[in-house]
């Protein structure tokens, strides 16, 4: 990787890592503050010593790529104003009624328990990111705003995910592509908005990208840790919301589509009994279970919580189908309307 996709490949495995870490310890009983700052800490002088930012040379120089100025200027300009809302305190309704609240009584629990609230008992990952903010606060009114800058680092997160994007299809470390891609999210009123509030969306759309590039670098190097890569960054955006689960069809069919395409190229030049034609053959159910062993463990343990929780590994989704569901059928089939906002 580089420029931009290194920066943003490494800081989204760090806070991968983070944030499963935490998981871990939910799971374990142990979702405490004290546990919680501990581990901060740890990710916190990991990332410095890793990002060995004393060595950093820039690769680029704005003297002769100044039309690449103003959409940077630009895209610090939305960044500023989306970092002043996020300090704001929280109103959103979702945040307030579902988000924070399970995230503190997690942390009120030391554990991932049961809790009787429909959204409490979808997938998780962006309550515990929350939930990382408000241990840093020894109240947990007081954390809101650590949470809330949590999730704004998606912001300029999702911004590196744009230009490293935008460089690939480009195909040049040019720096005027990169720059219009990120003012182009960075301009988007949805998405300034999910920077400046405690919602998972933005978050499982980064991961989502981050997925895409772990892709493109496999589809490069044939590496099959970029497929492994690949799973990790989808399984943890189906982990922060049932819609991430379409990240997981999208890149296992991605890597399992370039695995067939390379068997294919070698079977054209050479004959399907040649070593070459086997390995490669053999390579493409490797690719495929990588991923799929990879992305399903992460998103899993959620799926699993639910089906002891409520029988229903997908509430509300499977409701009708269950011999006793948790809910009554018409909140179900409310609430499955409700989210695909048909109005």
């Amino acid at each position: 990787c580089r420029g931009a996709e290194r920066i943003v490949m490494s800081t989204g495995l760090g806070f991968a890592g983070l944030v499963l870490a935490a998981s871990i310890l939910g799971f374990a009983g142990l979702f405490r503050r004290d546990p919680l700052r501990v581990l901060m800490a740890l990710f916190f002088l990991t990332g410095i010593w890793q990002s060995r930012f004393w060595r950093w040379r820039p690769r680029f120089s704005l003297t002769k790529e100044r039309a690449a100025l103003l959409p940077l200027l630009l895209t610090l300009l939305f960044l500023c104003v989306a970092l002043i809302a996020a300090a704001a305190p929280e109103t959103s309704y979702d945040a307030l009624s579902w988000h924070l609240p399970t995230a503190r009584f997690f942390l009120q629990q030391g554990r991932f328990s049961f809790m009787e609230l429909y959204r409490s008992n979808v997938p998780q990952y962006g309550e515990v990111f929350y939930a990382l903010g408000l241990a840093i606060h020894r109240a947990d009114l007081d954390g809101e705003a650590a949470a809330r800058m949590f999730n704004f680092l998606t912001l300029p997160g999702m911004l590196l995910a744009a230009a490293a994007l935008a460089a690939r299809i480009a195909g040049s470390e040019s720096l005027l592509p990169q720059a219009l891609a990120a003012l182009w999210i960075a301009s988007s009123p949805i998405v300034m908005h999910r920077a400046a509030t405690c919602y998972p969306d933005l978050g499982a759309s980064l991961w989502g990208v981050l997925a895409v590039l772990a892709f493109l670098q496999f589809s490069t190097t044939r590496r099959r840790a970029w497929v492994a890569l690949c799973g990790l960054f989808a399984g943890l955006a189906a982990g922060s919301k049932f819609v991430g689960f379409y990240w997981i069809a999208i890149g296992g069919l991605l890597v399992t589509i370039s695995a067939v395409l390379s068997w294919l190229r070698e079977a054209l030049n050479h004959s399907l009994d040649h070593p070459l034609c086997r390995e490669s053959r053999r390579n493409v159910w490797r690719v495929a279970l990588t991923f799929a062993v990879v992305s399903g463990a992460v998103c899993a343990p959620w799926l699993i919580r639910n089906w002891i929780n409520t029988g229903d590994p997908l509430l509300p989704m499977l409701q009708k189908y269950l011999p006793n569901p948790r809910m009554e059928l018409r909140e179900a089939a409310n609430l499955l309307t409700d989210a695909a906002n048909r109005e």
